[in-house]
């Protein structure tokens, strides 16, 4: 009897961050999805997904050289079967209808985790458009929210974690290794392997990079001062 052969998502993620990109990939980590190309800024996303042609491009609202919905705008005129996440910081309400009518499918926010990610770009590959008025509407209304993301944590949610956890969640996001971290705070290496393993659990990550993407994504620390992360120590 012959299987059936799935069908690979291909997707093209943008985003001006290094450790964000490398965070988006992690999360679309499946036998089903294919990252075909990453781009940094507007104009790299514009020409890859034009040469590429990818199934779902998962990008940001600002990157330079050319916004994000600049680029979106060009990309669904030159490959009109490319659909797009806007996988973003921004929850403002004038940002999602600019989205929505630059061609956007989804409009996600970097509070969410990485399962929710996978999940919209299936469901936008599949044709699925989760963007709509009404979604809008609700942001208006003073809901600022949509079905598919968050905003900012809870506060509880910050207040589950240690003082030392987020110090180094923060050094983490700084691209400390973790020998430098426990150097910065005069402990033991165990130490911040121990703290790391208990933060991690209670954010619900599975990986430095999920890490970042989380500290980012609730403002614990500005995209700007986000580094590579260290190499991971034995």
């Amino acid at each position: 009897m012959e299987r059936t052969a799935v069908r690979v998502i291909r997707v093209l993620i943008a985003d001006d961050h290094p450790v964000v990109r490398q965070g988006i990939r992690a999360a679309l980590s499946s036998e089903e999805l294919e990252v075909v190309a990453e781009a940094a800024d507007g104009r790299d996303l514009l020409a890859a997904a034009v040469l590429l042609k990818p199934d779902v491009v998962v990008l940001d609202v600002r990157m330079p050289n050319l916004g994000g919905l600049q680029a979106l705008r060009a990309i669904r005129a030159k490959s009109p079967g490319t659909r797009a996440v806007l996988f973003t910081s921004y929850a403002d309400e004038d940002y999602v209808r600019a989205a929505m009518a630059a061609g956007a499918s989804a409009y996600l926010l970097k509070g969410s985790d990485g399962q929710e990610l996978l999940g919209v770009v299936r469901r936008v590959a599949a044709g699925e458009n989760l963007l709509d008025q009404e979604r809008v509407r609700r942001i208006a209304s003073g809901h600022r929210e949509l079905d598919l993301a968050m905003a900012a944590a809870p506060s509880d949610e910050l207040e589950a974690l240690t003082r030392r956890e987020r110090e180094i969640l923060i050094h983490i996001a700084r691209g400390l290794a973790p020998g430098q971290i426990a150097q910065a705070l005069e402990v033991s290496r165990n130490t911040v392997k121990s703290h790391t393993r208990h933060l991690f659990q209670k954010i619900g990550v599975a990986n430095r990079a999920e890490a970042i993407l989380w500290a980012v994504g609730r403002g614990l620390i500005a995209p700007a001062d986000v580094q590579a992360p260290g190499l991971e120590e034995k």
